[in-house]
């Protein structure tokens, strides 16, 4: 039998392996359910509309107008190394989607796991960032069984293999809200414009990621001493202005 410490050490040694292979066999898992699952009510519609946009510069479909951009160019990352007939591309999302998955000259099924691998690799990092903060937290114990507790939730594993909005959301809040943690902590160049980037990725891909600004309050107040009251306006205002470039950049310099 092994004993406690031993266990112990072993994680220590190799936890970061421990995390590797955690992470494979939630891919694994996610990657291999989702082949023969059909095409969700709302992926139909954002299929891909990142590809369009791209290719055409216009943000006023449907789906582009109801959410913030961001999910939309990652589901078409993998489309746009394909070769798609020109004639799928269609303005309106309820006509484009089904060209997009149903008639662009590839399968289907691959069609529909090409859009969801994205987010399946976005869970992967929310999973990191999970384990990673409650690793600084608690210890490693805590990141280890927060880490396990989120891979294996059927609801994570079923949420994370679609082309959706909120995963993505979460995993950029979550992020975002790190960082800021981080910088409150240590308040260092590099921790500003990671909290600014990530905040910038937050409001790109959902409306939601305003609730980062009382987040951002709440967390300065409890850590009001270690800045000036100077220093942490214009911090916030640092923050801003990297998160406001970084969507100007994502809708393409457009007003």
């Amino acid at each position: 039998m092994i004993s406690i410490n031993k266990f112990d050490e072993f994680c220590i040694k190799n936890k970061n392996y421990i995390v590797i292979v955690l992470l494979i066999l939630n891919f694994l898992i996610t990657s291999t359910s989702v082949i023969n699952e059909s095409v969700t009510y709302d992926e139909v519609c954002y299929a891909g509309t990142g590809a369009y946009i791209l290719k055409t510069g216009d943000y006023s479909t449907l789906s582009s107008m109801g959410h913030a951009v961001l999910p939309f160019y990652l589901n078409s990352i993998f489309l746009n190394f394909l070769d798609i007939d020109e004639k799928v591309w269609k303005k309106d999302c309820w006509d484009r989607g089904p060209e997009v998955i149903f008639n662009s000259g590839y399968d289907s099924r691959f069609i529909i796991f090409l859009i969801r691998v994205p987010f399946m690799i976005i869970s992967l990092l929310l999973a990191f960032y999970i384990y990673r903060w409650s690793t600084e937290l608690y210890g490693l114990k805590a990141g280890f069984l927060s880490l396990f507790l989120y891979l294996f939730n059927p609801v994570i594993i079923s949420t994370s293999r679609l082309a959706l909005t909120d995963l993505a959301a979460a995993t950029f809040f979550l992020i975002a809200t790190y960082y800021f943690w981080i910088f409150n902590k240590k308040p260092l160049l590099k921790n500003l414009f990671l909290t600014g980037l990530f905040t910038g990725l937050a409001f790109l891909t959902k409306e939601i990621a305003v609730f980062l600004i009382p987040t951002y309050i709440i967390l300065f107040m409890f850590n009001y001493k270690k800045m000036s009251i100077k220093k942490s306006i214009l911090s916030l205002l640092l923050i801003g202005i990297i998160t406001f470039l970084l969507i100007f950049v994502a809708y393409g310099f457009q007003i």
